[in-house]
């Protein structure tokens, strides 16, 4: 007679699933650090039974939720057993650098253990959201929309207005006292702190009666994004003019489109013309 055979499979589960997330530089991230565009954060995920572990499992990296209303960006697959290195094989690791839309979104470290027509699963997820923060950053395309110079012809231009808006990005939002407009005029130079909510107003001689330039309050755009304004009139002489911006994670300085300006011309007897102003 013959003995039947039995041959017993017995699953073990892959324990104790650590997710670790530090900087290019070893330092661990937690709830208190502050991460910047542009850094490097390694994510590594790991068990602790590799010598015992049956059947072996499959381990995934994933980034999930954020701000964004696009629902195919809720869930990125970061890396996966198979297609990234695998370190001492119950380990996996991968990098990323840090975007803007990567605000509050979570890692998930995921095990998977096929044994027969079941899936034995685990997940950890990472205890904080990231908060991403950014130094005020001014775009080479928002740069390339502006013209190359503007040009004010004084023999026609009475009453030229000239609206020169500014877009950039910062996290936090900088401080009123910390968007700068500066106006050089004749060697003379003027300074427009943005104080309060409210647009400053001012005039570049003593005599004008009309105010030259003004600066608007701080308009939001967009999530980290803002827009600063700097409105010109009156206008009688080249202008050369630059903006400052800063939160505590850095700052800027650009130098915006000159104005250039032509003077009034007066007509003479002989129908020859001249600058005013001139004798």
């Amino acid at each position: 007679m013959d003995e039947a055979y039995t041959h017993l499979h017995v699953a073990i589960r892959a324990t104790n699933l650590v997710l670790n997330l530090s900087t290019w530089f070893g330092e661990t991230v937690d709830a208190e650090s502050s991460i910047l565009v542009g850094d490097t954060i390694d994510v590594t995920c790991s068990y602790d039974n590799p010598d015992l572990v049956s059947p072996i499992p499959e381990l995934k990296l994933k980034l999930i939720g954020g701000e964004n209303e696009n629902e195919d960006d809720l869930e990125t697959i970061l890396a996966r057993s198979g297609k990234n290195k695998i370190m001492n094989q119950n380990q996996l690791k991968t990098s990323i650098n840090v975007t803007r839309t990567d605000m509050n979104k979570q890692f998930v470290c995921e095990c998977v253990q096929r044994y027969e027509d079941a899936d034995i699963s685990s997940t950890v997820v990472s205890p904080i959201s990231l908060k991403v923060f950014e130094p005020p950053t001014i775009t080479d395309q928002d740069l390339h929309d502006l013209p190359e110079y503007y040009e004010v012809d004084g023999s026609i231009d009475d009453e030229v207005f000239i609206s020169i808006p500014v877009t950039f990005f910062s996290t936090p939002k900088p401080e009123n006292k910390n968007v700068v407009w500066t106006v050089i005029n004749d060697n003379m130079v003027y300074e427009s702190t943005q104080d309060s909510v409210f647009g400053v107003a001012f005039k570049l001689y003593p005599e004008d009666t009309k105010e030259s330039f003004e600066t608007l309050p701080i308009e939001m755009v967009g999530r980290g994004m803002y827009r600063a304004t700097i409105e010109l009139r009156n206008i009688t002489s080249n202008l050369t003019i630059a903006l400052y911006i800063a939160n505590v994670y850095g700052d800027l300085v650009t130098k915006l489109p000159e104005i250039v300006y032509y003077p009034k011309l007066q007509r003479l007897p002989n129908n020859q013309v001249k600058p005013a102003g001139l004798s």
